[in-house]
């Protein structure tokens, strides 16, 4: 069973919360068959208004009919004379994907109310339409800040040619947050073209714009931003920091491997997950001492992320030189190089893994058993039962439990094989799942995982899924 730690759960769902159309993630979803009634007999815009903020818990996904329904039964009040419920109505239709719900958006965006047409132009980003284009290019425009820099991020959404343009202009806008939230659509509806403004805004005073644009360089790829992204890993500005490493493991110029070496001894916590995930992404063998290092420090919030970090630094010609973690004096490294080679796919390391069973520290025996779960075949059973039911520490109990369910799922390779561990009867095993697809990281898994974050029938896996599609959206989460 999961321990359900209240604070765990609490500090999910915070940051889950607000993810997609700032729509909250509540625990119990409510009833559209109760509430679609009761809106329909609604007789004040106030009575409609707290209907319709119930329907924001509904997440109709996989179930045609029933997002059918509350389409239909909600499209009439996006028309509302009051604008609050129309904006809400609207909110709902975008999240639930209705496209024809662009209309009464953009109409919207003419309210004379700024906070209406800042949840117009929000709503707007989720549907990606590109029927709202010219309207939001507009929006860039608008006399409030906030509503600027909502108009740009959905412009980044909708990824439509032609809206680079107006987002370069807001690069040069007098607030801050709109410069932001320009340089962060620019990586996603921009080209190579627009890394020289980019660029320009990494002397940007404010640190949000600095961060935005780095990561945006990042997406946008191209070496030129090499040198500068670099010299930005010694910022004073943490924010800054991080997103310098991250954007470099997205260019992947192996230049930046030593930088990322020297910053990772001193790194905080939030830059040295940054620069692990960059290190990951380089694949750059050179690296393995000092992640090992990292590794031997036994941070609780890094461990379940390192065996994955290692994985990438797996190379088969220096295959014994990997192994070789698997004799270090500390259980730290030895658990997570043993969970790596199961990560790694390295079939031919079972004998190895099967010996560490025996291994007289917990924290080196759980690795392996974590390891097997990603390479066992029907012989690793015999030795993972025995684990499961008598190891004297709960820990390895537990993740031989889990090992055993994930090794028997049907599945061939690391994705398929924890894919099919999400059907398995015991939550526990779900979760695990899960969490391991997350620090994965691979998009193939984000439809399962979404199915999972609306159907399933535990809390926390649930909000695990969630989670894990906000790593493989972002690995720093």
């Amino acid at each position: 069973m999961i321990v359900r730690h209240a604070a765990v759960l609490s500090a999910l769902t915070l940051l889950i919360g607000g993810v997609g159309c700032h729509r909250p993630v509540l625990e119990n979803e409510a009833d559209p068959q109760t509430l679609l009634p009761r809106l329909a007999k609604a007789a004040t815009p106030a009575q409609q208004l707290a209907i319709l903020d119930g329907l924001s818990t509904v997440h109709p996904d996989g179930n045609s009919e029933e997002q059918a329904l509350l389409v239909r039964s909600v499209r009439p009040y996006l028309a509302s004379a009051e604008p609050t419920v129309a904006a809400k109505a609207g909110d709902l239709l975008a999240h639930w994907g209705d496209r024809l719900a662009t209309a009464g958006l953009v109409k919207l965006l003419e309210s004379p109310e700024p906070l209406i047409r800042l949840s117009a132009a929000a709503s707007l980003a989720t549907p990606a339409d590109p029927g709202a284009t010219a309207a939001l290019i507009r929006s860039t425009e608008d006399r409030d800040p906030n509503v600027r820099a909502a108009a740009s991020t959905a412009l980044g959404t909708l990824k439509v040619a032609g809206s680079a343009v107006a987002l370069r202009a807001r690069l040069a806008d007098a607030d801050g947050a709109v410069r932001a939230a320009a340089a962060a659509a620019l990586g996603r509806a921009g080209s190579s073209a627009d890394a020289p403004a980019l660029l320009q805004r990494l002397q940007d005073p404010e640190p949000g714009v600095v961060s935005a644009a780095a990561r945006s360089l990042g997406d946008l790829g191209g070496d030129d931003a090499v040198e500068t992204l670099i010299a930005l890993l010694d910022d004073r500005r943490q924010p800054v920091r991080c997103a310098a490493a991250a954007a470099l493991g997205k260019i992947r110029n192996v230049a930046a491997v030593a930088p990322l070496l020297r910053v990772l001894p001193e790194a905080d916590l939030a830059e040295r997950i940054a620069v692990l995930n960059a290190l990951r992404a380089l694949r750059d063998p050179a690296a393995l001492p000092a992640v090992a290092a990292v590794a031997a420090q036994g941070n609780p919030l890094l461990v379940k992320r390192l065996p994955f970090v290692l994985a990438a630094l797996y190379r088969p010609a220096a295959r014994q030189h990997f192994i070789g973690y698997l004799e270090d004096p500390n259980p730290h490294v030895r658990g997570a190089v043993a969970h790596a080679l199961g990560v790694a796919a390295v079939g031919d390391a079972t004998p190895l893994l099967e010996q560490m069973l025996r291994d007289p520290d917990p924290r080196a025996r759980q690795g392996a058993t974590e390891g097997l779960a990603l390479l066992c075949t029907a012989g690793c059973a015999t030795l993972l039962r025995p684990m499961a039911g008598a190891d004297p520490d709960p820990d390895v109990r537990e993740a031989a439990t889990n090992a055993l369910a994930i090794g028997t799922s049907g599945g061939v390779g690391t994705a398929a094989r924890l894919l099919g561990a999400l059907a398995d009867a015991d939550e526990s095993v779900r979760f695990a799942a899960v969490e391991k697809l997350g620090y994965l990281g691979d998009g193939s898994a984000v439809p399962r995982l979404q199915r999972i974050a609306a159907r399933d029938g535990d809390p926390l896996v649930r909000l695990g899924a969630r989670l894990a599609i906000l790593r493989i959206a972002n690995p720093d989460v």
